[in-house]
């Protein structure tokens, strides 16, 4: 089996479309309950149901993150939805407060709001709304400044006078004043502090996510206009930090940069022409400032990754083709090997203060299972979608590390495998052969089989293609609607019994029959009865593993150089003869695996 991660998300003008594509395929509505007197599916049919209801099967939150959180069970399309747009599913508040540094929270403060006013309505000090923003206390007050002069050049010259508040709605031509990213419109108490209702601040933040138009920097004025860096950065939507970086980045390699835009190329990073005043202050004309949002392609922001778990092909065909007791067992035995597998990855966990990696307490994954390819054929995979949330040891929620993901893929996936396997073990007494290329296959699946239920080229790719092209890595919103209208589209229309038979026939015509499916994975008997195929003692085993690792076509055939995930995998996958001499996995799951592994490290 096999872990692939792929991000979920898009442009951040994206984000609430491509939550919502996730949403309706991965948690779509449930389906219409049989009428008054209907008969309920039962055994076998009931059982399959889910093969042309596509995706009938609920999900399942995993995680200490998600148990934390409250969320326990099935997934329901509310909580799911709420989490992956960055929201509490019961309160609605910010999953992720702050988005600056950990040194800077003490300044920013927590992101949540810091009080209610008259009628309810949740307000935020400007220490708050600048931890929301991720902007410093003095950005966020010149774009309090901004809206307040805003506000009162849409007054009547006396209605200001006294007033603590300000009018209902948005004043009159702001938004053609200034951009929307630009200002915040405060509510002012008697006492003169300054507030920002949690509506504004959404306000102010789509506009900032959705970003700037150079059409809107240029109407407000000439080109040749001098602008400070934080009013550039104030009406760009972005921090001072920012564009201060990118524009020293151009001070410091112009030549480098004319010499890519002469040849028509992109640059390597972002810049901004400008140029230092008399004090050494960064002054833009507004004409350069509207050619950096022109060339500006703004970050993809990533609402979750996809841990997707892919199965071997025989494997697959033992679990749907088979009777109900081997489709228990084999499904049951590969959503233990996903489990257990993502509880290991869940230790390993980190969030990011500061740019730098945190441990986190847990994680919060939402696991769908599906069971067949998008060309319908028997292919059992979950869909890990893990939330791009985590808590850290000071309270707060931070955006998940993803180098964790990618680092333990490899580990996770022979983990997960060998889980598979030693569950598998304790339920039916199957046998395994080498693969074709690695790993193990079911022994009496041969490649005939094989083939004929890979209609596609690559079953990986298909089920990454699910979301990843689809609906991740930031599919264009005008493709997002095409895109869930036409995923998997035969599962709505072809009857489960339909779909049964035509794998059987298929099968049958391949050389697999339902008797051999019988044959080849019946009930165990007495437990063990694999595991006790192998060698006898302990020590045999642990000494027969070692040495066939370290074999001239052991872990090292590839090169004298391996790191621990290749240990752990090379372990998993280690062909260990039975009595009869036959190669067969080990069958002692994953915490032998990793036992093993150690002990082979520590041998030198």
């Amino acid at each position: 089996m096999k872990f692939t991660v792929t991000p979920l998300g898009g442009g951040r003008a994206d984000t609430a479309r491509v939550v919502d594509s996730i949403v309706r395929y991965l948690n779509p509505p449930a389906a219409k309950t049989p009428g008054a007197g209907g008969p309920a599916p039962s055994g076998a049919e009931g059982a399959e149901q889910y093969y042309a209801d596509k995706g009938e099967e609920p999900g399942r939150w995993l995680g200490r993150y998600a148990a934390t959180t409250g969320l326990a069970g099935p997934v329901q399309r509310h909580d799911f939805a709420s989490v992956l747009a960055g929201r509490d599913p019961h309160t609605g508040e910010r999953l992720i407060t702050a988005q600056g540094s950990a040194g800077r929270r003490p300044t920013l403060g927590a992101g949540a709001h810091s009080r209610t006013g008259a009628h309810g309505e949740r307000l935020y000090d400007v220490a708050d709304a600048a931890a929301v923003l991720g902007v410093t206390h003095r950005e966020v007050g010149r774009m309090l400044d901004a809206g307040t002069r805003l506000v009162l050049a849409a007054l009547p010259p006396t209605a200001g006078q006294g007033s603590t508040g300000y009018p209902v709605g948005h004043p009159v031509g702001a938004a053609e004043t200034e951009p929307g990213a630009a200002y915040l419109v405060p509510l002012v108490d008697e006492d003169g502090s300054r507030w920002v209702s949690e509506e504004e601040l959404a306000r102010c933040q789509q506009a900032r996510d959705e970003g700037v138009t150079p059409e809107q920097v240029r109407a407000l004025g000439g080109p040749e206009d001098q602008l400070s860096i934080s009013d550039a950065a104030r009406l760009a939507g972005v921090t001072n930090r920012y564009l201060r970086g990118v524009a020293r980045y151009h001070e410091d390699h112009p030549v480098e940069i004319a010499q890519s835009v002469a040849a028509g190329r992109q640059p390597r990073r972002a810049y901004l022409e400008a140029h230092r005043g008399t004090k050494g202050r960064w002054l833009v004309t507004r004409e350069h400032l509207a050619e950096f949002l022109e060339r500006r392609r703004p970050p993809a922001v990533r609402v979750a990754y996809d841990l997707t778990l892919t199965t071997e092909k025989s494997l697959g065909v033992l679990a749907l083709l088979g009777n109900d007791t081997t489709r228990r067992a084999v499904l049951g035995s590969i959503q233990a090997g996903n489990d257990w597998a993502l509880g290991w990855i869940e230790e390993r966990a980190v969030g990011r203060i500061d740019g730098q990696p945190v441990a986190a307490q847990g994680l919060m994954v939402a696991s769908f299972r599906h069971l067949t390819s998008r060309a319908l054929d028997p292919f059992p995979h979950h869909h890990n979608v893990v939330l791009n949330t985590v808590q850290v040891p000071d309270g707060s929620h931070r955006s998940l590390w993803s180098r964790c993901l990618y680092r333990n893929a490899q580990a996770a996936s022979a983990l997960a495998t060998a889980e598979m396997r030693h569950e598998l073990a304790s339920q039916l007494d199957v046998r395994w052969r080498p693969g074709r290329k690695s790993g193990w296959e079911i022994d009496g699946i041969d490649q005939a089989v094989v083939s004929e239920f890979s209609k596609r080229r690559n079953e990986i790719d298909d089920a990454l293609a699910e979301l990843e092209t689809e609906i991740g890595r930031g599919a264009h919103p005008g493709e997002v609607e095409h895109i869930v209208l036409r995923t998997r589209p035969a599962k709505n229309h072809t009857p489960a019994d339909e779909l049964i038979a035509d794998w059987r026939a298929r099968a049958e015509r391949a050389g697999l029959t339902s008797d051999d499916l019988d044959r080849l994975a019946p009930p165990i008997r007495e437990p063990d009865t694999q595991r006790d195929s192998q060698p006898d003692s302990q020590r045999d085993r642990t000494e027969t593993v070692y040495r066939l690792l370290a074999a001239d076509d052991g872990i090292c055939a590839g090169g004298s150089v391996f790191a621990r995930a290749d240990a752990i995998a090379a372990v998993a996958n280690v062909g260990v003869p039975d009595p009869d001499g036959v190669a067969q996995p080990l069958l002692g799951g994953a915490t032998q695996v990793l036992e093993l592994t150690d002990g082979f490290l520590a041998s030198g």
